[in-house]
């Protein structure tokens, strides 16, 4: 009976744990809802939330995913977090890079197939400024879909954008 019992305890405190993880999280505004379609300003200031997620301002962190007003922190979650734009992009790819410290980051730009189309080495400097811009001429690429890969203190991530012709 006592090990029935001590059974049933465990269970109950496993489900409650369970229950308050997925359905609870002081991270979350428990009065508003994901809405993805909400309009923010597109600006480039990452802040990292509680969920150890870093979103591209705090208006997308609050309004688009309902993270409650205040957790979160300006900067990026990880070493380092980018933009860029546009998209779709005909001639000049802009870059913004926020880095935690001071250093070197690589851009390396492949095409669909893996072939290498641009390789550089950066210097970030100014860890006061909410952001650094590199512009990144592509007038030399076929139109199609690529991949930006970022490396910076041991640290990958990965972004796409299409070349479209200037017709």
């Amino acid at each position: 009976m006592k090990h029935l019992l001590l059974l049933i305890t465990i269970i109950c405190s496993y489900s409650v744990s369970c229950f308050s993880q997925n359905y609870y999280s002081p991270c979350k505004d428990s009065m508003k809802f994901e809405d993805p379609t909400y309009y923010c300003f597109l600006d480039f200031e990452p802040v990292c939330a509680c969920d150890g997620i870093t979103y591209r301002n705090w208006c997308v962190a609050e309004n688009q995913f309902a993270i409650s007003s205040g957790n979160y922190v300006f900067g990026p979650c990880t070493n380092f977090a980018y933009d860029i734009s546009p998209n779709q992009v005909n001639s000049i790819l802009q870059l913004k890079f926020k880095k935690k410290s001071a250093g070197y980051f690589t851009v390396t730009i492949y095409d669909y197939f893996g072939h290498i189309y641009y390789t550089r080495v950066y210097n970030y400097s100014d860890v006061t400024a909410n952001y650094q811009k590199y512009e990144i001429s592509v007038l030399g690429f076929e139109q199609g879909l690529y991949i930006i890969e970022v490396i910076s203190d041991n640290e990958q991530q990965l972004n796409k954008f299409f070349k479209v012709s200037l017709d």
